[in-house]
């Protein structure tokens, strides 16, 4: 980054500090130097910027150029710089952003588990907006596969929202991923935020998957933003009584694509699935009238590597004597294979 792309940058962020995103972007469309717009609103651009240092090295976030997030320029009204916490993986990388409602029910935070667990494995990016239900199990997904994750806050690092989730974006920042806000670190999360935080959610990904939503929420104004982006648009189909799968019924009439697990997405996405889960997938139908719709949970569950019984268990929402059951007719028929220790795989 050039020295003079820098300065700009830190003006935007000052900007963006004092008047907000939108302010910031303003300034950027204009073209002008930014610590000219400070100077317009009334502020001494050494003092901002000195004030912004110390914030953001409280913060432990560090500024990001938009550029370097080649997607961003399908927006109509890109940001003007990020804060960061964590660096995003080197270019190229394909992003699957996976949302949804935060009173996720144990079947929707299974499947989108699941889903995030198979597409990491396949190489992907997995992009949310960290958020309780859907949005952790996803980014969890990622994690338990190996895989990078990013987050999208709709607010500032050092006002985290929501709180509880300030571990999992350690952990997140820790194994490779980063946290992104268009929001200074000091900005508390507004619900307005939120929804121009789902911009930079879907523009970062090929594909965005809705696992499970209601009529109305974050998670529809997600599938807005891919659709208006001419992003590949997934939902999972749940049962038309089904009040948290209400929106993904809605999306489907829409021109959404049906899915039920990772290798649909990666067929569709033309990412490389594991030849494990192709391979597991080909003898579970020989044997899906035995084990039923808990052994695709349990291939789904296992698509991003091995688990521990009871992790299963719980992300299969099967009682843990059920799931040993099916395992055991799984591993006769090759499907999967103890590994010790309480653990079990798809077979290699």
């Amino acid at each position: 980054m050039t020295s003079d792309r820098s300065a700009a940058l830190q003006a935007l962020a000052a900007l963006a500090r004092r008047g907000g995103p939108r302010e910031a972007r303003r300034a950027a469309a204009h073209g002008g130097p930014p610590v000219e717009a400070l100077a317009r609103l009334g502020f001494d651009p050494a003092r901002e910027l000195e004030d912004l240092g110390m914030e953001l090295a409280d913060a432990g976030v560090e500024l990001l150029d938009p550029a370097t997030l080649p997607t961003l320029v399908s927006l109509a009204d890109p940001p003007a710089v990020l804060f960061a916490w964590g660096t995003p993986p080197p270019q190229p990388w394909s992003g699957v952003a996976i949302v949804g409602t935060r009173a996720a029910t144990p079947a929707g935070s299974a499947r989108a588990h699941a889903i995030a667990r198979g597409v990491a494995a396949a190489g992907a990016v997995v992009v949310s907006g960290l958020a309780l239900g859907i949005d952790g199990a996803a980014h969890r997904g990622a994690l338990a596969a190996g895989g990078c994750t990013i987050g999208i806050l709709g607010g500032g690092h050092g006002r985290f929202f929501p709180l509880g989730n300030r571990t999992l974006a350690s952990e997140i920042v820790a194994a490779g991923g980063c946290i992104l806000s268009e929001y200074p670190p000091l900005q508390a999360a507004f619900p307005f935020q939120f929804l121009e935080r789902n911009r930079l959610v879907a523009a970062l990904a090929r594909g965005v998957v809705v696992v499970e939503s209601g009529r109305r929420g974050g998670a529809i104004n997600t599938a807005g933003w891919a659709m208006e982006m001419g992003r590949e648009l997934f939902t999972v189909p749940w049962d038309v009584e089904r009040p948290k799968g209400a929106g993904c019924l809605r999306l489907l009439r829409e021109g959404a694509r049906a899915v039920g697990g990772a290798e649909d997405i990666c067929e569709d996405l033309g990412l490389t699935v594991p030849v494990p889960v192709h391979r597991a997938r080909r003898r579970l139908e020989a044997i899906a009238g035995v084990a039923g719709g808990l052994a695709t949970r349990i291939v789904d569950a296992l698509a991003g590597g091995e688990r521990l019984i009871d992790e299963l268990a719980e992300q299969c929402g099967a009682p843990i004597g059920l799931l040993r059951g099916a395992l055991s007719i799984l591993e006769i028929h090759g499907v999967v294979e103890d590994r010790g220790g309480g653990r079990v795989a798809l077979v290699q």
